[in-house]
């Protein structure tokens, strides 16, 4: 079976780097220390239904490939010894239309033990494709209130949810994107009273007219702190002959607040004032004359580490 344009683009980086072995590699090779295992090897079809394709280059003969659909490697869906080398093809009813890993023992005929890696493949056409990692996904553990999770660069139009557990027995959210914009909700994550820190949870997406996807499991590291300061805290005034006025309320004594600009040139203004109760006004010489926006971090008292920063657009001078 030729690999499709479609199957070569699921083709990832190997999981598992090592040392390049040459042509007169011994005998007994060390396969603890180096590894020939080669995800890129690999190119999956997942089809609907059961007719799925696993197509492996450059096998040799009495080569011994073992692949399992868990990271356990009990659930073991094929096994052979290559006979010829060359391609091998392999026609499989066990993938899951969502998408998901293959696990793999590989061992090459010249050494002495087998390597394992890993292999994602894509969803089959009806489903979703899964979040690949949690670099989209940002949550804020919020002492004594709701936690905030954030979805940047969401796909347009598709529903993500946020599950408390891997059987999606309690949905703690959903939200449909109506745009590209990061999307901002509130979310009451299960907490870990014993180390202060929400447990784990798992998100899906679902495009139109396709199905729920796989769930990506998703665990914050950020302790837990205050609430980020919102737009309504902060009020700019940009007047045209006098200083212009950066005022923040509801803070707390002791309070750092560092206000920046968001545009060329970016040293115009850089400060750090620390408040000396609930409310802090900051005094500029001169804003841009044009409405432009700032960033404000709020970085409270008791500390925190990672406090979030707000983008506020302020009006032109009048």
């Amino acid at each position: 079976m030729a690999i499709s344009k479609w199957a070569k683009l699921s083709l990832v980086a190997p999981v598992l780097v090592g040392a390049t072995f040459a042509l007169n590699q011994p005998d007994k090779a060390d396969a603890d220390s180096d590894t020939n295992f080669d995800a890129g090897a690999f190119a999956i079809l997942n089809n609907n239904g059961t007719k799925d394709y696993i197509t492996i280059g450059d096998v040799s003969a009495k080569d011994r490939i073992d692949i399992y659909t868990d990271r356990a490697m009990k659930k073991k869906i094929y096994s052979t010894t290559v006979k010829t080398t060359g391609v091998l093809k392999i026609k499989t009813a066990k993938l899951s239309d969502r998408g998901g890993n293959l696990y793999v023992k590989y061992k090459k005929s010249w050494l002495q033990s087998a390597d394992t890696g890993v292999v994602p493949y894509v969803a089959s056409p009806t489903y979703t494709p899964a979040l690949q990692n949690a670099s989209t996904l940002e949550l804020t553990n919020i002492k004594n209130g709701k936690d905030l999770l954030e979805i940047s660069k969401p796909i347009k139009g598709a529903t993500y949810r946020v599950y408390e557990d891997a059987k999606k027995k309690k949905r703690l959210l959903q939200v449909t994107a109506k745009s590209t914009a990061t999307l901002s909700r509130s979310i009451e994550v299960p907490k870990d009273y014993s180390l202060h820190m929400p447990q784990t949870v798992y998100v899906s997406v679902q495009e139109k007219g396709k199905k729920e996807s796989a769930l990506l499991d998703y665990t914050s590291v950020d302790p837990e702190g205050l609430a980020p300061l919102k737009a309504s805290q902060v009020t700019v005034t940009n007047n045209k002959d006098y200083a212009d006025v950066i005022k923040i309320t509801g803070i707390q004594s002791n309070d750092m607040i560092t206000v920046r600009s968001t545009t060329a040139p970016f040293h115009t203004y850089v400060l750090d004032r620390k408040s000396k109760g609930s409310t802090l006004s900051i005094y500029v010489d001169q804003l841009s004359k044009q409405g432009k926006t700032l960033e404000i971090i709020h970085t409270p008292a008791l500390g925190t580490s990672n406090p979030k920063s707000l983008k506020v657009k302020y009006a032109a001078e009048k």
